[in-house]
């Protein structure tokens, strides 16, 4: 049985102006900015940012003042468990292990109780395991796939041939530019919870999703147009948390 964090409560709006604050003073840093934000006195004055401006010079948007570590999966599970990572620039810690693209017999022999890592590679896992090209031992919790800007949303058909290769549930975790999590699956399966130190999430009149980016990381983005289209609805979900969840997220660009 997967075990899925305690409850929480809203953040306070106290809480949500610092993060605010403090993801505008990030974004000054970078070349994009300095001089777009500048005479910028409040958040909702900010413009939209274009993806393609970000995607045609992402160095224009890297803060290096930040903190050079690599990423930490954030995974659903309470309790320990050997997890594999699929994918390499991930941090190992405990029972979780990283294990590069080339290393299938490895990953075997590690005999993992979950595995997390970006859609295609767990996409072409679940194909190798279901055609008999690779043995793993069978899962015991979870499969945890990142999705977003770097690697793609689900695609219809993805979660059943999850369930037919690995047997577990499957949780998707949308993420940042620098692997940070933006929004998480949990049990209800009811949509993904934003993770709000790390996001904020809005629609504008054209129901684009907007993200700002909240957590300083190594990209700092104010109003990003994703490409995505989703409802953000608050309220209390069936796992027991509340917030903003992003309820029938889909690529749209």
């Amino acid at each position: 049985m997967i075990q899925w964090r305690p409850f929480r409560q809203v953040d306070s709006e106290q809480l949500r102006q610092r993060r605010l604050e403090r993801a505008l003073r990030a974004a000054r840093e970078v070349p994009y900015y300095q001089t777009r934000l500048s005479q910028l006195n409040s958040w909702a004055d900010a413009p939209r940012l274009p993806l393609d401006h970000f995607l045609s010079d992402p160095a224009a948007f890297y803060r290096h003042s930040a903190e050079k570590r690599s990423p930490v999966v954030k995974l659903p599970v309470a309790d320990a468990c050997r997890v594999a990572v699929l994918g390499a620039g991930f941090e190992e810690s405990g029972p979780v292990r990283v294990f590069r693209y080339d290393s299938p017999q490895e990953l075997a022999e590690y005999g993992p109780d979950a595995i997390a890592g970006p859609m295609d590679r767990i996409r072409k896992t679940a194909l190798d395991v279901r055609a008999g090209r690779l043995k793993l031992p069978a899962l015991e919790r979870a499969v945890v796939v990142f999705t977003g800007l770097r690697d793609g949303m689900l695609e219809p058909g993805d979660r059943e041939l999850f369930w037919q290769a690995f047997r577990v549930p499957v949780y998707e975790q949308l993420q940042g530019f620098h692997r940070e999590a933006l929004a998480t699956e949990c049990d209800a399966h009811e949509g993904l919870h934003v993770e709000t130190s790390n996001a904020l999430f809005e629609l504008d009149s054209e129901e684009h999703l907007l993200l700002t980016g909240l957590a300083c990381s190594a990209y700092a983005v104010v109003r990003l147009v994703t490409g995505f289209s989703a409802r953000v609805e608050e309220g209390l979900c069936g796992c027991g948390w509340t917030g903003p969840r992003l309820l029938g997220l889909r690529s749209i660009a």
